[in-house]
């Protein structure tokens, strides 16, 4: 296997992980602080991912969002 499949392989891992996390956090999350961060101009499922990533944390989440930017 090559390195390129190898990262490729990895990296669909990790993303699969995230959006097993997010589904299972999804209800869990602060329905104010998804509110809030798309009324930045964010979509939803980038709020979600956003939150999950950063383990609910809004001012993370927001910095994460405009890093991604």
């Amino acid at each position: 296997m090559s390195e390129a499949e190898i990262t490729k392989n990895a990296f669909e891992e990790e993303k699969e992980f995230m959006l097993e996390k997010q589904k299972s956090m999804g209800s869990k999350l602060n329905q104010n602080d998804v509110k809030e961060l798309m009324e930045m101009g964010y979509t939803k499922p980038q709020v979600e991912e956003a939150l999950c990533i950063n383990e609910g944390n809004k001012e993370y989440a927001a910095t994460y969002l405009l890093g991604q930017t």
